[in-house]
């Protein structure tokens, strides 16, 4: 079995198993922009090594969130179509 059609078939499972349909909803609904809601329905589930990758990332914004501060985001529209 190709290795492509292997982790298809994994990421599969795992969206089932993770009710990945329901969180990627949820996540949906607190989106502010049309980019943010294209972001969420590109989700997929990360293997361990690319979650612990992402957490990373996403730990950058934790003083920000701690602090209270939200980013002003009012005004923001999908850029991609003029890139």
């Amino acid at each position: 079995m190709p290795a492509e059609a292997l982790k298809s078939g994994l990421e599969v499972f795992a969206a089932r198993a993770l009710d990945f349909a329901e969180v990627q909803a949820i996540l949906e609904r607190h989106v502010r922009t049309p980019l943010g809601r294209r972001a969420v329905r590109e989700l997929s589930p990360l293997s361990d090594l690319e979650a612990r990758a992402a957490h990373r990332r996403a730990a950058e914004a934790l003083p920000l969130a701690r602090s209270g501060a939200t980013p002003n985001l009012a005004g923001i529209s999908d850029v991609v179509a003029t890139l």
